[in-house]
C-alpha cells in the first residue's frame, strides 16, 4: 500500500521530468504507461485498502488499532488519486485534435504544429491521419460547430483574450492582424499540455469564431478538451453583449 502511495506521487514528477528522455526507448510512449500503470496500480491499493477494512471489521478476534485507522485515512486519498489520473467518465473516444471546423481547422502561427508519424501506431490512433477520424468527431462532437457572434472581429477579440484569461489558460499570442488568438493549458501535475488555436473572421457585422484544440503526446487531455472547447464558447457568449448562436458556417 505505501510503495503505490509513493509511487502515486513520484509518477508525476517522473512524467514530467527530462529524465525519462535518457532512457533509450520512446518516451512519449513510456509516458502513457506510466500513467496507465499508476491508474492500475492506485485501483488495486483501493480495493485491497477495502477488503482488509471488510476482514477486520467482519472479524471479532482483529483489533481495529492504528493501522485500521490509517486504512480508513487513506482509501479516500487513494480513491481520489485513482479519479485524478483515471479518464474522464465519458464515452468519448481519444482523439487528439478536436475542432468547430474540420474542413478548415484553425492553423497555429507561434505555437509549433503538433507532428504525427504515420509509422508510429501511438501518433495515427486519435490523429487526423485515421480513416475515421472525421466520422467520430462528427458522432462524438457534432455540437462543435462555427459560432456566430453580431460584433464585429475588433469588438470580440478584446472578449476573447478576457475569457481565455478568466479560465486560467496560457495566452501565447493575441492574434496581430487576422492571426489566431493561441494559448494552452498544463495539468499542474502531470504537465500534460494542450495548444488552442481562436479564429475569427468577419462576417456581414458580425463575426465568425472557430477553436482547434490539440492535446499533448500521451493524449491524456484528449476527452477533457471538448469540455475546455464548450466552456470557453458558454463562458464567451455569456460575457458578449448582444445577440449570438452557435451554427455552421454553411448557414450564415
Amino acid at each position: 500500500m505505501m510503495l503505490t502511495a509513493i509511487g502515486a506521487v513520484l509518477a508525476g514528477p517522473v512524467h514530467t521530468s527530462n529524465l525519462l528522455n535518457l532512457l533509450p526507448v520512446d518516451t512519449g510512449a513510456f509516458r502513457a504507461e506510466l500513467i496507465t500503470l499508476t491508474r492500475l496500480a492506485v485501483a488495486g491499493a483501493v480495493i485491497l485498502l477495502l477488503v482488509g477494512i471488510v476482514h477486520v471489521l467482519a472479524s471479532r478476534s482483529s483489533r481495529f488499532g492504528w493501522r485500521g485507522l490509517l486504512s480508513l485515512v487513506a482509501v479516500p486519498g487513494l480513491a481520489a488519486l485513482f479519479f485524478l489520473y483515471g479518464p474522464p467518465l465519458q464515452p468519448a473516444p481519444y482523439l487528439h485534435e478536436l475542432t468547430t471546423d474540420l474542413a478548415t481547422p484553425p492553423r497555429f502561427h507561434i505555437i509549433p504544429e503538433r507532428v504525427y508519424d504515420p509509422l508510429l501506431a501511438r501518433d495515427v490512433a486519435g490523429s487526423p491521419l485515421m480513416d475515421d477520424y472525421a466520422a467520430r468527431h462528427d458522432t462524438y462532437f457534432a455540437d462543435l460547430t462555427t459560432a456566430y457572434f453580431d460584433q464585429a472581429p475588433a469588438i470580440l477579440r478584446p472578449r476573447i483574450l478576457l475569457t481565455v484569461r478568466s479560465l486560467g489558460w496560457t495566452l501565447v499570442s493575441e492574434g496581430a492582424g487576422n492571426g489566431p488568438v493561441e494559448a494552452y493549458t498544463v495539468t499542474p501535475w502531470f504537465g500534460d499540455r494542450s495548444n488552442f488555436a481562436i479564429r475569427i473572421r468577419e462576417n456581414g457585422d458580425g463575426s465568425l469564431l472557430d477553436i482547434r484544440a490539440v492535446s499533448s503526446e500521451t493524449g491524456t487531455e484528449a476527452v477533457r478538451n471538448v469540455e475546455r472547447i464548450r466552456k470557453f464558447l458558454a463562458a464567451l457568449r455569456s460575457s458578449a453583449t448582444g445577440t449570438e448562436s452557435a451554427g455552421s458556417e454553411n448557414n450564415r
